[in-house]
């Protein structure tokens, strides 16, 4: 898309042509290639499976506080990879600031 200068007698090229474009409404599609985002839904999960497996042996609370935000914040980054809950996007941003935070 071309955009003209501010004397309107030249357009202007986009200096980002290979801008990803909104998949619906102004959300971005982050990965295109399923390859990439199934790796890191994977890595995500398993690092989630091991924070909570971590609190669940800790015995002190703030551990256990720790490590289960941590497995929490995972799991909703890879939800936020398949855009699973797109009107709960305030929701999980307010779960991870608090998260980092504590």
């Amino acid at each position: 898309m071309l955009s003209t200068a501010a004397s309107g007698t030249k357009p202007i090229p986009n200096p980002y042509p290979t801008q990803p474009q909104p998949s619906s409404g102004s959300v971005f599609r982050v990965f295109s290639i399923p390859a990439v985002t199934w790796t890191l839904t994977t890595v995500l999960l398993l690092s989630a499976s091991y924070h909570f497996l971590q609190a669940t042996r800790s015995r002190q609370l703030t551990d256990q506080v720790n490590q289960s935000l941590h497995a929490i914040m995972h799991v909703l980054m890879a939800a936020m990879l398949w855009n699973l809950a797109p009107s709960t996007m305030l929701a999980q941003i307010a779960v991870l600031t608090g998260a980092a935070l504590w």
